[in-house]
């Protein structure tokens, strides 16, 4: 947005991609806003079930990713 002067919108499930693109963030559950602010605010500590969810969910497919890494490890 800077550079260019536009603003894209996004719309995902994947808050690592959320956390790294976006300044500010809207949350969405049933097609209604249920938190919005600044990403880190956001995510770092939710206030919605919703955004708790979707972090939630991050969190375990990471601590999968890791556990699965360290298995294929040669030993």
């Amino acid at each position: 947005n800077d550079e260019l002067g536009v603003t894209i919108v996004v719309i995902t499930h994947e808050m690592d991609v959320v956390r790294e693109l976006a300044d500010d963030v809207v949350v969405l559950e049933h097609g209604r806003l249920v938190e919005s602010g600044p990403t880190e605010q956001v995510l770092g500590a939710p206030t919605s079930s919703a955004t708790r969810r979707l972090v939630d969910a991050t969190l375990r497919r990471a601590q999968e990713l890791t556990r699965t890494r360290l298995a294929e490890r040669p030993r």
